[in-house]
């Protein structure tokens, strides 16, 4: 066996390893320095305290401009960063122990009502649930406990029950949270294939509150009962009224102008 030839062989796989990741490294530095330049020339206009954050970027390189991206950018520009449920739990951990203090020693609704909420954004739906239960025994009208231990039914698809649940809110307060609980009612009775209830429940919905959502789920329940026409209007009303919306508002009903979109298409 040839020494000579063995190495000559493996320098000949290292350099055809080289030549197939170069394309991709070449790709990546691309990016890397696309980003690493658009976040410099952010920080130079919009960052009060660019003095700082220049050498952030600089001399930390990679870590800098993405430290710059997260602490910076994005919350400027509402990126949603999702966040591990651990880091959550461990970020709001005091706050849960002083609602958890507070029901337990003052025990009013409102008490029970903020633990309730806290412990669904903590995603315990059970606990969160005999909370919402609690503050209902000494608020049987609670409209924030009765909204409260709907959404956690919802999730757990205990549709019946949150049935009578929002039915209660809405004898209470049939604006509750400017529609949102109508319009969640209407989810509801379409989950229980409720349609004729469902369709009739969006109509009044609509005329009070004109959601995205409510004009595609009501549009939905028409093309099944052949009113393309109607149903057409409906659609179009959604695709026509975001086009002149906030950013913010397009951004929440995107799925439904998508899916307005998609159905017109079918339809035409």
């Amino acid at each position: 066996m040839d020494p000579e030839s063995d190495y000559g062989d493996l320098h000949s796989q290292q350099f055809s390893l080289f030549q197939l990741l170069l394309p991709f490294y070449s790709g990546f530095a691309l990016l890397y320095g696309a980003f690493w330049l658009w976040m410099l020339i952010d920080c130079i206009r919009n960052e009060s305290e660019r003095n700082v954050w220049i050498w952030v970027i600089i001399f930390l390189g990679p870590i800098g401009t993405i430290l710059y991206f997260f602490m910076r950018v994005a919350p400027r520009l509402e990126v949603p960063i999702p966040k591990p449920m651990f880091v959550v739990r461990w970020q709001r951990q005091r706050e849960l122990w002083a609602a958890e203090s507070a029901a337990r020693n003052i025990g009013n609704a409102y008490q029970f009502v903020t633990l309730g909420d806290l412990l669904r954004e903590l995603r315990e739906p059970a606990r969160a649930a005999e909370a919402y239960a609690n503050a209902l025994k000494k608020e049987d009208k609670n409209a924030q406990a009765l909204w409260g231990i709907s959404q956690v039914e919802m999730e757990r698809k205990d549709y019946g029950t949150c049935r009578q649940h929002l039915e209660q809110l809405l004898a209470i307060d049939p604006q509750y949270k400017f529609g949102e609980a109508y319009l969640a009612y209407a989810r509801v009775l379409l989950a229980l294939g409720d349609k004729a209830a469902a369709k009739a429940h969006l109509a009044g919905s609509i005329r009070r509150w004109s959601y995205p959502e409510a004009h595609v789920l009501l549009a939905g329940l028409l093309l099944e009962d052949g009113e393309q026409a109607e149903a057409r209007g409906h659609l179009e009303t959604v695709v026509i009224d975001m086009r002149g919306a906030p950013s913010y508002s397009y951004r929440r009903n995107r799925q439904w102008v998508r899916k307005a979109k998609g159905m017109l298409a079918k339809l035409k």
